[in-house]
């Protein structure tokens, strides 16, 4: 009965612990992965100068690079709250390059030059 007690005591932080590294390995390695996947495109294509397609499938290829890093940092980080801050950091990092680098509906893509010729023809026809 005291060994049941004893190992209870010390398994449930243990347990919650392996349970937030592996949430943080999962889903924190996923969504960095998308978030640098979403960073390194528009660097791609602006500093190197590569082709959209050619961007989006070296991002692509980034991503799985993060994903498993960051699955393999999750239990060999020594604190939660490293590992937490580190993760949130990056993110931030990430999203931060990818608005840096992407303007809103003022680029030359095919969307923001229909969604400007659309503006053109209903100012045009409230104007008559």
């Amino acid at each position: 009965m005291l060994a049941t007690g004893f190992f209870q005591f010390f398994i449930m932080p243990n347990t919650l612990t392996i349970t937030l590294r592996l949430v943080a390995a999962t889903l924190g390695a996923y969504a960095l992965a998308v978030a640098s996947s979403l960073a390194m495109v528009p660097l791609f294509i602006k500093l190197l100068g590569s082709l959209v397609t050619d961007a989006v499938y070296a991002a692509t290829m980034w991503s799985y690079v993060v994903f498993f890093a960051v699955f393999i940092c999750a239990f060999s980080v020594g604190s939660l709250n490293r590992l937490y801050s580190g993760l949130l950091v990056s993110g931030v990092l990430c999203l931060a390059i990818h608005f840096a680098f992407v303007s809103p509906a003022t680029d030359s893509t095919p969307n923001a030059k229909l969604t400007n010729s659309v503006l053109q023809v209903i100012k045009t026809k409230a104007g008559k």
